[in-house]
């Protein structure tokens, strides 16, 4: 019989401190305005703000440390079973605020060509106007960052990599 391989690799992890100055309710607004004129930033999704995310599962705490988790995906996986795979490791769904923390604090831990995915229950994503729910996907690219929204529903492949954040 096959040995099937795991799904997910072995994580990289570290500790992120929340600014003190962060808040939530206008984080994705003022993120996307700071990195609007970077070179660095190529694409930003405009539904990525806090109208169309008002809320998270988890909402970061100012001056808070958490241990993040960037797993790769290495064998083809449902939302379903990244989720199952996430809350087996006690994580908080942060949404698309997690990926512009990282972005900020701890951009050189984004592999070159891969896609990190920040999931939430379903309920605290966007969905479009024909009901897609949309997942939030920060990209490398060469260094050259995309923040992007992914239709839920999508194969997450070994280009992905899953964000989980944790108690510290």
């Amino acid at each position: 019989a096959p040995v099937l391989l795991p799904r997910f690799g072995p994580a990289i992890e570290f500790p992120l401190t929340v600014p003190v100055g962060y808040r939530h309710a206008n984080a994705l607004d003022g993120f996307r305005a700071s990195v609007a004129k970077k070179e660095t930033v190529f694409c930003f999704d405009d539904r990525m703000s806090d109208e169309c995310f008002p809320n998270a599962s988890h909402e970061l705490m100012p001056g808070r440390t958490y241990r993040v988790m960037i797993y790769p995906i290495i064998r083809a996986s449902s939302t379903e079973e990244c989720m199952e795979f996430l809350r087996a490791q006690d994580a908080l769904f942060v949404g698309p605020r997690g990926l512009t923390l990282l972005y900020q604090l701890e951009s050189r831990r984004i592999t070159r060509g891969r896609h990190v995915v920040s999931f939430d229950e379903e309920d605290m994503l966007f969905s479009d106007e024909r009901m897609h729910t949309k997942v939030p996907v920060l990209s490398n690219d060469n260094q050259v960052f995309l923040f992007d929204l992914v239709h839920q529903g999508a194969v997450w492949t070994p280009v992905h990599s899953l964000l989980c954040f944790a108690a510290a």
